[in-house]
């Protein structure tokens, strides 16, 4: 039989995710050789101690080493969008290396085969390059501009046409690589579709079932037949599990709406219930090896966990290693959020999960209180972003006219105008206090101000009825104190208050302002060292004049 050849990415993080791949490729793919690039330590410690034949871990500095362009392109790029960039370096350096592969096939760490995917590579045929469509379900097609194509699965022969096209792709993925949409580009990602127009014999993988995933399920029938699980009339070869999430002991979110994501369907029932449970018994495996697995992270945040550093002498000016959060890399991690964060507004899914959820629907009420008996609705987003907000708000209520003005920094600015056009974007206080509003949000943004007592008073003042103050990190006895958050997802750190109850109290009174409602966001922020957990409240306050 013909030996086929993979390769895939990983971190510690996807290290269960990257084991279960490999175990259904045992159940389907012999014989077969997976090249595992491993980024960080622990992962290669782990990966090596597998010990299987058909397995080769690659060190990330290997790599580097033998590609200095793409090395030096790291300091440029956050973690996710160096990740993104080894999608055309990885496959291109074991091409070069190894001449025994004729056929390589990319295949994200979070895949999982169901079935044998020979009828794959028949319908693959001798082509030099095959890429995957997103094959976009009805309601997600507000999301092709991100590109038509999907890098699950890749694969190139070793060939003239397949080498230059992947010489090529490695060299716009060096030169930008960014996890936002601008122009033609974006990530690794729409690079893709100048594939067949630059390069001969390019196919599109024409095999229904692979990279089945929630971009396209909807669009399907899928069923049990014989045995195994059908994507309409053909075999579900492998499932693309990009949006699981472990949201509580035992508790996953699947991110599905829709027909997708009736309980007792196949597709829950048989495909999702069945990857979890190898999913959770592969953590298991892994304890005496890895006692941090496991599975509530994403591709987008598996190495970038924020970390909190307490700060006992209080707000310092001046420290060079904050960067705040008028960075680009601010502002391209929040472009990158974008799709995620559009998808439930555009079907009927929750709002997120847990304390996303949770937020949503405090926000739900927030505004709804101020909106009563009003046909139109004056606002101001005080720290919003790219107008996350002003989309839930749509969402929420589709009646109600708003009046919506952003106030950000001028780079977050700049981008939420591209997005967001409906959008007043404002980049200095006097342009958002120009006017009193009949709302004023101010999430997760107060902790974030020297002195966030006068930005209350500020925003009292700007308010003709309610402030609605959230994510606010309150402390039930110790006195406010300082802490130093570092976000690698946003490439920035930057300080932050821990507010205590009663000192918050203190200030909105002075500044004429009285409690509507408190709300409890499920979110706490345990930091080393700190007298106290801050726990994330929200606060509905409106004026007393």
């Amino acid at each position: 039989m013909i030996v086929r050849y993979y390769c895939t990415y990983f971190d510690q993080n996807y290290v269960p995710r990257a084991l279960v791949l490999l175990a259904s490729m045992f159940d389907h793919c012999k014989p077969f050789r997976l090249y595992m690039l491993c980024l960080d330590d622990a992962t290669i410690e782990i990966v090596r101690k597998l010990d299987h034949a058909e397995v080769v871990p690659v060190r990330l500095a290997d790599l580097e080493a033998a590609d200095p362009e793409l090395a030096a392109a790291k300091p440029s790029r956050s973690m996710i969008e160096y990740y993104f960039t080894l999608t055309s370096a990885w496959p291109r350096h074991l091409l070069r290396r190894h001449s025994e592969i004729d056929f390589l096939t990319y295949i994200d760490s979070d895949m999982c085969f169901f079935s044998s995917p020979e009828p794959v590579f028949a319908g693959i045929g001798s082509a030099s390059v095959a890429i995957t469509p997103h094959r976009w379900s009805q309601e997600n097609l507000e999301l092709a501009r991100y590109g038509k194509y999907n890098v699950g699965w890749l694969g190139f022969r070793r060939d003239e046409p397949g080498m230059a096209c992947l010489d090529w792709y490695r060299e716009r993925c060096i030169e930008w690589c960014y996890d936002r949409l601008e122009g033609d580009r974006f990530a690794d990602q729409k690079y893709l579709e100048r594939f067949a127009e630059l390069f001969p014999n390019v196919v599109e993988v024409p095999h229904k079932g692979v990279n089945v995933a929630t971009y396209n399920v909807n669009g399907y029938q899928i069923t049990e037949r014989d045995g195994g699980i059908m994507v309409d009339d053909v075999p579900l070869v492998c499932y693309h599990f990009h949006r699981v999430r472990e949201v509580g002991p035992g508790a996953f979110r699947y991110s599905l709406d829709g027909a997708a994501a009736d309980d007792d369907g196949v597709l829950c029932r048989v495909v999702y219930a069945g990857y979890i449970s190898r999913l959770m018994a592969m953590v298991e495996k892994l304890r005496p090896l890895f006692p941090e697995a496991q599975l509530s992270g994403s591709v987008r945040d598996s190495s970038a966990r924020t970390t909190w550093e307490y700060r006992p002498g209080g707000w310092v000016d001046g420290d060079p290693t904050l960067t705040g959060w008028d960075v680009d890399s601010v502002v391209s991690a929040r472009r990158g959020d974008w799709p995620s964060v559009m998808a439930p507004l555009l079907s009927s899914a929750p709002f997120g999960e847990g304390h996303d959820h949770n937020n949503a629907m405090s926000f739900a009420y927030a505004l709804g209180f101020a909106a009563r008996g009003r046909e139109r609705l004056s606002v101001l987003d005080w720290g919003g972003a790219l107008g996350a907000y002003y989309m839930t708000a749509c969402a929420l209520y589709p009646d109600l006219s708003l009046e919506y003005c952003c106030r950000e920094v001028p780079l977050m600015a700049a981008a939420g105008r591209e997005l967001n056009p409906e959008v007043r974007f404002v980049a200095t206080d006097e342009e958002a206090l120009g006017k009193r509003y009949d709302f004023v949000l101010a999430s997760s943004v107060i902790q974030y101000d020297r002195d966030w007592r006068g930005l209350i008073a500020r925003l009292a003042q700007a308010t003709a009825g309610y402030l609605f103050v959230t994510r606010t990190p309150i402390l039930e006895q110790a006195p406010s104190f300082v802490v130093v958050q570092r976000v690698p997802a946003y490439g920035a750190a930057y300080q932050s208050w821990f507010v205590n109850r009663d000192e918050l109290q203190e200030a909105y009174a002075a500044a004429g302002l009285e409690l509507v409602r408190e709300f409890s966001v499920l979110e706490s922020f345990p930091v080393p060292g700190a007298p106290e957990t801050g726990q994330a409240r929200g606060f509905l306050l409106r004026r007393q004049d």
